[in-house]
Formats: C-alpha cells, structure tokens, sequence
C-alpha cells in the first residue's frame, strides 16, 4: 500500500468521521438512538465502500501503465465503491435494523462527500495532461504597421471618425 493510499484512507476515516460528528444532533432529534445507529451504520459502509473502491483502483494502477490505464483504474475504483456500498446496503434494507428514511439519506449524505473527496484526490493525482496534443499552438499575429508619423491614440480618432462619416 503505498503513501497515497494510506493518505486517502485517512482522509477518507476523517471525513467519515467529521460527518458524522456533524449529524449526531440531527439524527438524534429525528429518530433518538436508532437514528444516531443508522447514521453510524451508513458511514461504515460508505467508509468500507470508499477503502475496498481505493484498493481495487490501486491494484489496477499497479498492474497497467500509463495515462489512459491511470484514468481507468480512477473509473474502476469509483464503480466499485458504487456496487460495494450498494450491496452491503441491501442487507440493511431488507432487516430493517434501523428506521430505513434517515439511514437512507444518511448513506446518501456520507456517500456524497465520499465521492467529493474521491474526485478531488483522483483530478490531484491524476493532473492534467501537460504532454503535446499533436495540434501547434497559436502564434500571436503581429500587429499592423501604423502609418508613417501617427500614433496609436490618432489611429483610433481616425478610425472613429471614419465610422461617423
């Protein structure tokens, strides 16, 4: 596991964290305890989620090479954060453990800024193309020569005055 990995794992842990924090009071004056738990219950799983999501996509990085394979394994990663909060969701919503609309929004919240933070590590990882793209770049055009023994500020008023003729 390398350093940016264990770098977003944390960060990943304090976000989860912070959220959380964030809506104890709410949950709790929604639904008391029981809300308090499905908060907690939705983010572990987004938490599982984003980690298992992080390990998928550095294991594809290790595997392949370069720019394209890079933004794949960012896409693969994502997709498997998706289906593995999805399916460890499933059970949640079939026992019920837990009042089923604030769990609901709470996985959403807590996915959300799971997904934020993702985007913003992979675009910081991932960078921007700075390579050639085979088209040139543009060249500034020169500007055109002034008539002999006018300046630019008589060049306008000529050509002010030229338009209200």
């Amino acid at each position: 596991m390398g350093p940016s990995t264990r770098r977003y794992l944390l960060l990943a842990f304090l976000l989860t964290v912070l959220v959380t924090a964030a809506l104890a009071w709410p949950a709790h004056a929604w639904k008391g305890r029981e809300g308090q738990l499905g908060l907690g219950l939705a983010g572990l799983i987004c938490l599982i989620g984003a980690a298992a999501g992080r390990g998928i996509g550095s294991l594809m990085r290790g595997v392949s090479a370069g720019d394209d394979q890079a933004a794949q394994a960012t896409q693969a990663a994502i997709g498997a954060r998706l289906i593995l909060t999805l399916a460890l969701s499933l059970p949640v919503f079939v026992v019920k453990p837990v009042p089923m609309m604030p769990f609901a929004i709470w996985l959403g919240v807590h996915y959300l800024a799971q997904v934020v933070l993702e985007v913003f590590v992979s675009l910081r990882e991932l960078g921007q193309n700075h390579r050639p793209t085979g088209t040139p770049a543009r060249t500034p055009q020169p500007e055109a020569p002034l008539p002999s023994g006018s300046t630019p500020a008589e060049r306008v008023d000529d050509a002010e005055g030229a338009a209200h003729r």
